[in-house]
């Protein structure tokens, strides 16, 4: 079962949730709305926000953290001289197995019945299928092309029980706890400020980041290029210096560029 599939049950679970928590709040005063702490609309949101929120950041969480156990646990079926040998190459290795479990995927009863036979003999049945793999493939990435695939369709179907799971018990328990004088509005509106608040906390933290990274690149150029070179250089020649020959290093002068900035502006508001 997909992401999207996913998302949109629970959302029909919310909506579903909404409509019979309003009702079940109008019933709890015979339609004297009047009585109740808060609009029906209210416990109906309430409703919709606990059969929603906790089931997607589940979707959310489970998402990011299931790639990295499954690459984890695949990594550990590698040969041992693959596992301590370069970062590189086992990622490497570990791209060219997703490769071969997308293919196998595409693959019908017959054709999986080939499998067995190795990387050389499956290597072909993937090119028909438009699925390019390196020439210097290994058996073991097969088995674990597989163990990948087996992991991935079992965490898909934990995530879809689970999300779905804690949506309908979310769902359940608001409207359970619907009562006349429940302030299902002060938490609705509790838990927009909180969004709003994490809206903001997000954009605050992201103008952070791009001026931590910018002032880490600009440190990091200022500890190849002296400040004053850079300042005060009338030639702008960027280009790293040759490992045969280190003298022939670029030039960072900050005046060409600036002067030519300020021409085409001139021009441009001419």
């Amino acid at each position: 079962m997909g992401v999207f599939t996913i998302i949109s049950i629970v959302l029909v679970i919310a909506v579903v949730a909404f409509i019979f928590a309003r009702g079940r709040s109008v019933s709890l005063v015979d339609g004297k709305t009047e009585q109740l702490h808060s609009r029906p609309g209210y416990y109906g949101t309430y409703a919709l926000i606990w059969a929603s929120i906790p089931a997607l950041i589940l979707l959310a969480f489970w998402n990011v953290v299931s790639p990295i156990y499954v690459e984890n646990q695949v990594r550990a079926t590698f040969p041992q001289e693959v596992l301590e040998g370069p970062e590189s190459a086992a990622n490497l290795t570990i791209g060219m197995v997703r490769n071969i479990g997308e293919g196998i995927r595409l693959l019908d009863e017959t054709e999986r019945t080939q499998l067995s036979a190795g990387f050389v003999a499956l290597r072909p049945l993937l090119a028909e299928k438009g699925i390019a793999l390196a020439s210097n493939g290994e058996d073991y990435m097969v088995a674990s092309a597989q163990a990948l695939n087996n992991l991935n369709d079992m965490s898909r179907m934990l995530m879809a029980v689970a999300v779905i799971g804690l949506s309908i018990a979310g769902a359940i328990w608001s409207i359970l706890r619907i009562r006349i004088r429940l302030r299902a509005r002060n938490q609705v509106e509790g838990v927009i400020l909180a969004g709003l608040i994490l809206s903001s906390t997000i954009a605050i933290l992201t103008t952070v980041g791009i001026i931590a990274s910018m002032l880490s690149e600009t440190l990091r150029f200022f500890s190849y290029v002296p400040p004053q070179d850079f300042f005060f250089g009338t030639v702008w020649d960027p280009r790293f210096a040759n490992a045969n020959d280190p003298d022939q290093a670029g030039q960072f002068g900050l005046i060409p560029l600036l002067a030519g900035t300020m021409y085409i502006a001139f021009v441009a508001m001419l």
